[in-house]
């Protein structure tokens, strides 16, 4: 944004447009007096604050904190008899549609919840059905909502999310609402069950969530498992020279079945 279109951002929101001069001012402090201008989503975090003192101390942050206490404020300006709504749709981390978040949290106002963020600009559209928070912005306000409150909607998009076959989004949400075992259980029965093995195989090799023997079993199966290239990362992720060994040795034992099948 060049100045002129940031004076015209902040007149859509304050019905009294500050003195050319102190926006100015604001202005050259957010772009430290760069040709390019102003960040665009900055642009629009000042434009909505609710007094020029306030838009003073976000640009007098670095971009990051000012972007992210930006944000922060316009969330915590929002009514209290919305935030039972907000504090949940927060929690989302894939794009969802309005009707699928009111029939996971029926007894708060989702509906008005969604408006009143994407009003703020807090929440954008996906695409023509689909709703989404982008990530860093999403991540930063699920921490204002009540830890109580952020586990119980987890638990309910992890139960959702189960119904819909997604044990990636299980396992996550799992995991941020405290149920870090039945997110491993989570990614490990669908790992073995052959289901999303190439997005799981990172969190399977991180917490080696299937043992050696389990993944042998799986290269040597007939047919091929797809993926079958991840084997090396997830036999580095046991930290230990016997799991390449027994690797190996298993192919070793049965070189002309896995040469006849796989060669």
């Amino acid at each position: 944004f060049n100045f002129d279109e940031f004076r015209e951002l902040v007149q859509q929101f304050h019905p009294v447009v500050p003195q050319r001069e102190e926006l100015w001012g604001i202005f050259q402090a957010a772009t430290g007096g760069r040709s390019a201008g102003l960040y665009a989503r900055l642009a629009d975090a000042l434009a909505r604050c609710t007094s020029l003192e306030r838009m003073r101390e976000i640009v007098s942050l670095p971009r990051e904190q000012a972007l992210a206490e930006a944000d922060r404020t316009r969330y915590l300006d929002i009514p209290n008899e919305l935030r039972e709504a907000t504090d949940r749709i927060v929690c989302f981390a894939l794009p969802f549609h309005r009707n699928e978040a009111s029939n996971i949290f029926p007894t708060v106002r989702i509906a008005d919840g969604i408006r009143e963020l994407l009003q703020r600009g807090l929440l954008r559209m996906h695409d023509a059905d689909l709703l989404e928070m982008h990530e860093t912005v999403r991540a930063g306000l699920e921490q204002l909502a009540p830890l109580a409150t952020r586990s119980d909607a987890h638990l309910k998009l992890a139960s959702h999310y189960e119904q819909r076959a997604n044990p990636i989004a299980v396992g996550h949400h799992l995991e941020q609402a405290g149920c870090t075992q039945d997110a491993h259980r989570t990614a490990r029965d669908a790992f073995l069950k052959g289901q999303q093995r190439f997005a799981l195989g990172p969190y399977i090799a991180r917490y080696t969530l299937i043992t050696i023997d389990e993944l042998v079993d799986e290269v040597l199966r007939d047919p091929l498992p797809q993926h079958v290239h991840m084997v090396p990362d997830l036999i580095e992720a046991y930290h230990d020279p016997r799991a390449a060994e027994a690797m190996l040795a298993a192919v070793a034992a049965n070189g002309a079945r896995f040469e006849k099948n796989h060669g």
